[in-house]
């Protein structure tokens, strides 16, 4: 690596360490339980050029570069589940890199440093985008997922179906002037067409449920960063264990506690 590369990945790596203390500090053990400190990563798009909400490869990279140097090994939410409910282990540094809407720009240009460093990551696609291709921002769809991903470095959770959208009566997944019986219907209705929709993704993508890296009816990253009591109630029901928003901070995470209203650190901030 160049000198003034390895310059720029020591400064992003002194920027994170910083970062991580300033917001939790260390891990901690309260009692007899030990509470890990799982930074949330936010990403939307990947590039070779930077744009808005578009992280260039060579930034992403440097990033990547950095989170190695401190020792972060990443991890996916069906992990983190699994650790919470004492059914399997974190690493001593874990971090997850979570990307929103579901970008064609990960498959091109983010996956490749994935593979290059044995990293993983977490998508959260909104459905009703899933598989456009039109626009200067194209979203992948199964098809292009499977083939550019066989070895399932891609995690798929949920940024809805239809709600990553403001309107007079919603902002995301919160309600704003719809009667409480209606707002419930709706984002029931959602889910529900969430599961339908990679239900006939699976079909004709010919694979099969279980073969899909996949937490869409367990983990839900909130539209716009928006939730509500309401929300958390209804989602809950419908059996979601992880909710996601843009709050900032960094996930605690401990056995037999509960993963919901995760704050995360805006990786596109660091590193300009």
């Amino acid at each position: 690596m160049q000198k003034r590369g390895m310059w720029k990945v020591w400064v992003l790596a002194v920027t994170l360490v910083v970062l991580s203390e300033f917001l939790v500090g260390f891990s901690a053990v309260e009692g007899t339980t030990e509470v890990l400190q799982v930074p949330i990563l936010m990403y939307h798009d990947f590039a070779a050029e930077e744009s808005d909400y578009t992280m260039s490869g060579e930034r992403f990279r440097r990033q990547v570069e950095a989170l190695v140097l401190l020792g972060y090994e990443t991890v996916s939410f069906r992990q983190m589940l699994e650790y919470t409910d004492g059914a399997g282990e974190l690493p001593e540094k874990p971090v997850i890199l979570l990307s929103d809407d579901g970008y064609t720009g990960v498959l091109t240009t983010a996956l490749p440093v994935l593979e290059e460093y044995d990293f993983c990551m977490s998508v959260a696609v909104i459905g009703e985008l899933v598989g456009m291709d039109k626009g200067e921002h194209p979203h992948f769809s199964l098809e292009e997922l499977a083939a550019a991903d066989p070895g399932g470095r891609i995690e798929l959770v949920s940024h809805s179906y239809g709600l990553h959208r403001m309107t007079e009566e919603m902002t995301g997944a919160v309600n704003l002037t719809m009667r409480a019986e209606e707002y419930e219907q709706l984002l029931r209705g959602d889910f529900a067409a969430m599961g339908e929709l990679f239900a006939a993704e699976e079909v004709r993508a010919e694979r099969q449920a279980d073969t899909v890296h996949r937490l869409t009816e367990e983990v839900f990253v909130y539209p716009f960063g928006a939730y509500s009591p309401e929300s958390e109630a209804i989602l809950a029901e419908l059996g979601v264990r992880v909710t996601v928003t843009t709050d900032i901070g960094v996930a605690e995470v401990a056995v037999g506690e509960g993963l919901t209203l995760l704050p995360r650190v805006m990786a596109e901030w660091m590193g300009k």
